[in-house]
């Protein structure tokens, strides 16, 4: 499945996506991306290829990397924490066969905002582990 950035000048594929997303609701991520919520991925670094440019990656002040095209603005994939893995933002993502499994940060949700009835409903984040094998069907890299 390919994605990019709003401009094209990041493109890349991601290959053995099972479709499994997850929906965090914390408020960094409801800032960050101005919604609701954010819809994210996680696949083996081995299973992205960067097709077209490189992002820029920045460390937020609470210890997060961020990546993003330097031309639009929009989020790219980024290493997950020095993990083995990327996080994927979904909505760059060229396809809408998606099936949330996890709702997380729920304690930290906005009043106005609705959970997908979708997926495990998570107070919290669940060990880092079990969501990743949520995401990937159980396949590590």
């Amino acid at each position: 499945m390919k994605g990019s950035c709003l401009c094209g000048a990041i493109q890349y594929e991601v290959n053995q996506f099972s479709g499994n997303i997850y929906q965090c609701h914390c408020k960094l991520c409801r800032v960050q991306g101005g919604s609701s919520s954010n819809s994210g991925a996680i696949v083996p670094l081995n299973d992205l290829v960067w097709i077209k440019g490189q992002p820029k990656t920045w460390v937020k002040d609470t210890g997060f990397t961020s990546s993003f095209c330097d031309n639009c603005g929009a989020p790219v994939p980024n290493r997950l924490r020095g993990l083995e893995y990327f996080w994927v933002p979904v909505g760059c993502l060229d396809g809408d066969s998606f099936k949330v499994v996890a709702n997380i940060y729920l304690d930290s949700k906005a009043s106005w905002s609705t959970v997908s009835s979708d997926g495990d409903c998570y107070e919290q984040r669940p060990e880092i582990d079990e969501l990743i094998s949520m995401l990937i069907g159980g396949r590590h890299a």
